[in-house]
Parts: C-alpha cells; structure tokens; sequence
C-alpha cells in the first residue's frame, strides 16, 4: 500500500520496499510502471560488496537519507546505469529504516526527471518509511484477513476478483506513464486428460506446482492469478516494448513445459500450455473488455495447434463472438436437422462415368442464413465434443442418402463424408462407424471417409491402425487438400489409403505455376506406388482437365463435371447424365518422358511473366528482384533444348520454335529497357502478343503429341 501510495501521489514510475535478511537485502513490496527494473533484485549489503556501495547499501549502512539528483552522472550508480536507463529512471531518493524486529529496510522511490525530489517531498518520505517499519511487522496478519476473499485456496495465488481489481488500478496507472501493461490468459493443454486418467488429486498436484512455476516466470511486481480451473491470468505493468512481452510470454510456456515429478507416478508429467495476451493502451476498453480480449487471442491460439502465445488483434473479437455462437447454436442445429449436405460428382474423364460424390457440408440457420464450412468447420475441428457430434451426425446422413440412392436404382459409386481428425483419433470412432453400419448393412461397400489434411494428425501410428479397420469393414479412406497441410508425403507414406485429393490450388495452377505441376506430379507418381487413386479438385476449365489426364491423372471433381447441389437436383442430374466422352482420345503422357517437357513449358513461362510483369509495377525497381530475372533469363530453358533433341523430330515444330524466339526477344528487351531505366516498361504490348502466339503454337504441338500417342495406344490395342 505504502508503494502504491507513494507512486500515485507523486506521480512516480517505481517504489519500492527492501528487507535485509542476513547480508541480502530483497525487495519486499514494489509499484509502479517501471516495476520490471527491480525484477530479481537481489543486494549483497556485506561491508566491502560493490553493491553495498551504491545509494541503497550507503541509506543503511550510514542509517541517512540518500538523494541522488542524476542518476546517469552519479559515480555511486554506475552499476546500474544501463538497466535505469532502459526504464527511464533518472533520479531516486532511499529512506533507510529498522522493524520492530531489527531487520535494517529501506524505501526507495525514482523519478523520470533529473532533480524531481523537492524537500517537502523528501521529508513525506521519510515519515512514510516510519510508517512502512510498523506495516511490515503486520504484514502477516493482513495476509491472513485478506486471504479468503482474494487468494485461490488452492495455489494460494489471488483470485479472480483481485485480479479485475488489480486489472483496473493498472489500467488506472499505464494512463498516466509512457508504458504498456499486458493482459493475459493461460491455459493448459489437454489438462482434463491427466484428471481422467490420473485423478484430479494429482490435478490438483499439477496445478498447484505449476502455480509456483509461473510465480517465479515473470518479474518481481506481476500478477499470476488462478481465474478458475486450469487458467490463469497473467498482469504484466511496465512492459517497454514488445520483444519484452515475447520474452515474459516465452518464460512462461517455458515454466509449464518442465517435467513435473510427483511421488507415487513412475514417469514425468509433461504439460503444455497456450497463452493469449492483450496490450494496453494498445488495446483499449473496460478491464472485462480487455480481458475478453485475452481469451479472444487464446482461442485463436487453441484454434491454430496450441502449445504458443498468441497477441490479440481487433478480428479476434468478431470471430471469438462467431466461435460462441457456434458452440451455442450448434447442438440445436444437429437435433432439427439444419446441417445438409450439397453434393458434387467425381468424373472419369476417360470413360465419362460418375465413380463418386462428395457430401459437402452446409449450415441452414434460421438467423444468419447459409454458413458455409469455412465459416464453422475451423471451430468444429478445434473441440473434440463438436468433432464427435458433427461426425456422427455425417456419417447417419451419408448412410440414409446411400440407402434411398441405391432403392432407387442410382449409379453413383460411392459417396465420400468428411471426418475430423479428432473424431477420427476418438476412441468411440470405430464404434460409431460400426453402429452405422449396422443399421444400414449395405452402406460399407458405397462409403468413404474423408480426412482433412488441414488439421494434422497427432499420432499417425494410432491413425494407420485406426484406418486400417475403417478399410477392414469395407469402407475407402481419402486424404483430403493433399499437398495444403501438414505431412503430405509421410500420410500418403504411413497411411491406408484408397484416393488422394490433389488441393485445388496445385489444379488450378497447373498451367501458371512450376510448383503447383510438380505437386501434382508427385501426387500421382505416390498413389501409383500405394495402389491410390488421385482426384483433382477445382477442375473449372477444359484446358486443365486434358492438362490433368496427360500428366496421368483419371478422375476430376469440379464445376466442369458439376457444381455442389442439393440432393433433389442430385437426383436429376443422376438420372438424366449421359457419360461424357470429350475427354476420351486425349491420352496419358507419363510413360512418354521425352514429351513431359512440353507440359512444362507453359507453367514455366507463366511463371516469368507473372514475375516480369510484377517488376515492371514495382516502384522503385529493387536490384534484387532485376537480377532475379536476368539471371532466369539468362539460364538454360527447356524448350530451347527439346526443339533442339531428337524427340521433336516427329513433329511439326516451325511456329512454336518461331514463336519461342519471338517471345524471348520481347522478354530480352524489356529486360534491357528495365536495366537502362528501371522506370521503363519497354514494349508491354509486344509482349503480349508474343505469349499469345506461343502458347498457341505450344496447343497446336501438344494436339499433334496427343493424336500420336493416342494412335500409338490404340495400335497396341488391336
């Protein structure tokens, strides 16, 4: 109190309060913004130390109040010097004094301005440490008055009422200093498993250490409080900057990742835990706006892997109130049926036939309107009850709807549902697919389940056994948005799996990016390895899908099959559809390498252009990004070579090597025009052009390939 006091009355930055005990002086009491300067504060008084010679050791040792007007000019201070700097301290007074119980203390108080103390101020102080020398004696007995209503039983940390408390007299005193305060809320990870598994006795055990672990994290003079269960919050005064916040938040998840030891358990405790912070004044509001803010940046966190800290920012707000509508609305909406399903086909392009259907997931709320997955699924995918229920609800949905199909008389192959991974990883999953496929007995060989690969699987070896029974009872599994997440190759590697969904960003950048077609390369070479089928999602565009059969890919799933549609449409369109043969004399080039480059060639030229283009709107033009293309231009390029091989020799290439030339003098001297005068554009028009007369001469050569082979094949045939 006496601290406080002084800080607010004064208008000072820090106070604080200092106990001898033997020959260490430790700092007993302290506030204000600058509090982090005395944080681990530890003086050795003992006659002849260097730091019983600064202004404190001189206040006790010689029993006389100590001023010094600047501190930055003062020999006695030159210790500490840097670390007052840092905080902004330039001038201090040190008022000694004795307890009842003869332990020396000291009162010390700085300033922000050289020259700050006047006598008056002085003399206040000084009546103050007189007064400190009784509150200390009765400090122990305030403890004990106070503790029920603002101390958690448990740890003994303070409450959740002391800390909206302090919260508010912090925000009270960032407004009157240049300085920032940090709110924050930590959570443990997973902490309801050790209580299952464990019991919460050794819950209680863990909570307890881990209080005294994040107690001793941040500085001298910050709150840790236990705001119930297993979170804490975090109240951090007189943070300069934000590489200090990163380093408090990084002490503190380091505190909660020590192996924690407990009698009677064999092996270690490892614990985990997210963090979400705000800053103020950076972020304003009421102490609960900002402590909602708090949780806002940890579910974020939660929502992104956990086991991290996470700074809020102003659309955390909007989506923390979206991911609390979800968790409210969603158990109503699973029991009145306003999850529905959108379906979409999956073509063969060689033969034309239907051999699947997505079930695409959809949110009919009588207030918002339509919620598409992107909307709902991030939060779903997050909380291992919503995982569970919105499976369940899915794979009952897909059964019924396979079941009418099928008494209909319907071709559809089979029908694919999406899974999370946490119901996936669920013990009750293989109970819940089974019950399913009990009541509907003919299900199993029509059904595919659909891992998303955007939410990473924690333990693939529980997974591949997992699904290796999901295949046991007759039921495919697909890999989803392969290529987009976390462990492409490992799951296509370590995982039982029947069909690889190419991410429709590698598909529909198959003809503008060198990346995006070795992905998909890569995608089908691993599927032939493992027996999979690959689908390419997103397939918009005629030019894409031959793209797609000639690198060896089959099957297409995108708006140039069909758009996602409602189950009654799905039912007209299945009964109308006629196999659709356009694709069918276009044929696979992959056992032909001599010709692959040619697929190469157009991504590989998009690809510069994009990039020419970029450099001739970027102002000013850097050196970097016009030695970049100079250096590519100057490289070695494919189709140079290849027109030169004796694979082009079966084909008519005048106009494509003709035209080739062409646009690599068109790129040559708007290169050059760039390098003279970085401002120059050079003739933009000519290029274009010149690349629309390539990559038609670059088509008119892949036909000729397509008629050769196709002709070859079907030879081979007869």
């Amino acid at each position: 109190m006496t601290c406080a006091r002084l800080v607010e009355g004064a208008d000072l930055p820090l106070a604080w309060i200092g106990i001898q005990q033997g020959t260490h002086m430790r700092v007993r009491a302290v506030s204000g913004t600058a509090r982090g300067y005395v944080d681990g504060l530890e003086l050795d008084m003992a006659e002849g130390s260097p730091t019983a010679q600064g202004p404190v050791g001189q206040a006790v040792h010689h029993a006389n109040t100590i001023v010094i007007a600047d501190l930055q000019r003062d020999g006695s201070f030159i210790l500490w010097q840097q670390r007052a700097a840092h905080y902004g301290l330039r001038s201090l007074v040190a008022v000694p004094f004795t307890t009842e119980a003869g332990d020396p203390g000291v009162l010390a108080a700085y300033a922000q301005q050289a020259d700050y103390f006047s006598a008056p101020l002085i003399q206040l102080m000084e009546e103050l440490a007189g007064d400190v020398a009784l509150g200390v004696n009765q400090f122990d007995h305030l403890q004990a008055i106070t503790r029920l209503s603002q101390q958690d039983p448990l740890t003994g940390l303070p409450n959740r009422a002391y800390f909206m408390r302090a919260l508010k007299q912090a925000i009270g005193r960032t407004d009157r200093a240049d300085r920032l305060t940090g709110i924050g809320i930590l959570d443990l990870d997973y902490f309801k498993q050790i209580n299952d598994s464990l019991g919460h006795h050794i819950g209680d055990m863990v909570i307890t250490h881990l209080a005294t672990e994040l107690n001793q994290a941040v500085r001298q003079g910050d709150t840790v409080a236990r705001l119930g269960g297993d979170e804490f919050g975090i109240l951090l005064e007189g943070i300069a900057d934000a590489e200090e916040l990163d380093h408090i938040a990084s002490r503190l998840l380091a505190a909660v990742r020590k192996p924690i030891c407990i009698e009677g358990i064999e092996a270690a405790l490892k614990t985990d835990a997210s963090l979400g912070l705000t800053l103020y004044p950076f972020d304003g509001g009421t102490p609960a706006d900002l402590l909602r803010h708090a949780d806002a940046a940890l579910y974020a966190v939660k929502g992104s892997g956990r086991h991290r800290w996470q700074l809020f920012h102003r659309d955390m707000a909007s989506l923390a109130k979206q991911e609390y509508l979800i968790h409210q609305r969603m158990p109503a909406a699973l029991l009145e049926n306003r999850l529905i399903f959108y379906f979409q086909p999956q073509i063969n392009l060689q033969t034309g036939e239907i051999i699947g259907i997505e079930a695409l997931i959809r949110w009919q709320d009588p207030v918002s309107g339509m919620w598409m997955p992107k909307a709902f699924m991030p939060v779903v995918e997050a909380d291992t009850g919503l995982s569970r229920s919105l499976g369940c609800y899915c794979l009952n949905a897909a059964a019924m709807a396979i079941t009418r199909w099928l008494s209909d008389g319907l071709a559809f192959g089979r029908l694919s549902v999406n899974i999370c991974a946490r119901h996936l990883q669920h013990s009750g999953f293989l109970e819940d697919l089974s019950s399913v496929l009990l009541r509907y007995p003919v299900v199993a060989e029509h059904l595919s389940i659909e891992l998303t690969e955007t939410q990473a699987l924690a333990d693939l070896d529980k997974s591949a056994r997992m699904l290796s029974e999901v295949r046991a009872l007759g039921v495919h599994v697909d890999l989803d948005d392969f290529g987009s997440g976390y462990a492409s190759l490992q799951y296509v590697r370590e995982l039982p799996l029947d069909t690889i969904k190419l991410d429709l960003q590698f598909v529909q950048n198959l003809e503008h990016d060198t990346e995006a077609l070795s992905v998909g390369y890569a995608a089908l070479s691993l599927a032939e390895m493992h027996g999979a089928e690959v689908i390419a999602e997103g397939v918009e565009t005629e030019r894409i899908a031959r793209l797609w059969q000639r690198l060896g890919g089959r099957v297409i799933q995108g708006y140039l099959g069909a758009k996602p549609m409602p189950e009654s449409e799905l039912i007209a369109w299945l009964s109308a559809y006629a196999p659709d043969r356009r694709f069918a004399t276009t044929p696979h080039w992959r056992s032909t390498p001599e010709v692959l480059t040619l697929l190469q060639a157009l991504p590989f030229h998009s690809q510069y252009i994009a990039r020419l283009r970029g450099a001739m709107t970027e102002s000013p033009l850097s050196s970097d990004t016009l030695n970049g293309l100079v250096k590519t231009w100057r490289a070695p390029c494919p189709i140079t070579e290849w027109l030169s091989s004796t694979d082009a020799i079966p084909y008519d290439t005048v106009a494509l090597k003709q035209a080739h030339d062409h646009l690599h003098e068109s790129i040559g001297s708007i290169i050059n025009a760039l390098s003279s005068d970085p401002s120059s554009h050079g003739d933009v028009e000519g290029l274009e052009k010149a690349w629309d007369h390539f990559r038609e001469a670059l088509d008119r050569v892949i036909e000729q390939i397509d008629r050769r082979l196709y002709a070859q094949g079907a030879q081979a045939d007869s």
